[in-house]
């Protein structure tokens, strides 16, 4: 809900930036955004989907993700190396999302901002200097590919056929 609101103050000003935005509003939440947008002519550079089927697919075109930071969210996001703005969750136990989300920051892997902090300005801002800094995305896609483990699955898989042996 709270990423939905920020894009909602955030679109004007997001739809005169020169690249391109993919906003996934959730199954939950797409309807009441439609409606909200119906009268809006947000124009081409931003794409409002309910969910995206296909995540492997679209995840590594992606230059920057805005996202809660969740553990397998980050896994995902560091495996491809993708820069991150990360916008933990408050409503979670032992606060675990923003201790993720500091790690990466703390790696340079990411951006952090707390949702009470949330506004348009800083939310924008921090979009647009990965987005509009190539050699700062650069940097912190190569600090995130640092934390990735590209190949966790077969890693398992490694484990679990080392203790079956047993």
């Amino acid at each position: 809900l709270a990423l939905n609101r920020i894009m909602l103050k955030s679109l004007t000003k997001l739809m005169k930036k020169p690249y391109q935005v993919v906003w996934v509003t959730g199954t939950y939440y797409y309807d009441e955004i439609q409606k909200k947008l119906a009268d809006f002519n947000y124009g081409p550079s931003i794409k409002v989907l309910a969910y995206v089927e296909d995540m492997p697919a679209l995840l590594p075109k992606m230059t920057c993700v805005v996202s809660r930071s969740g553990a397998t969210s980050i896994a995902e996001f560091t495996a491809l190396g993708v820069p991150a703005i990360l916008i933990p969750s408050p409503n979670v136990t032992h606060n675990h999302q923003m201790k993720n989300a500091l790690d990466l920051e703390k790696a340079g892997a990411a951006t952090v901002i707390a949702e009470d902090d949330l506004n348009p300005n800083n939310f924008i801002s921090s979009i647009d200097h990965i987005l509009l800094d190539q050699k700062y995305a650069d940097e912190m896609s190569s600090a995130s590919k640092k934390l990735g483990v590209p190949d966790a699955s077969d890693q398992v898989i490694k484990v679990m056929e080392e203790i079956a042996k047993k």
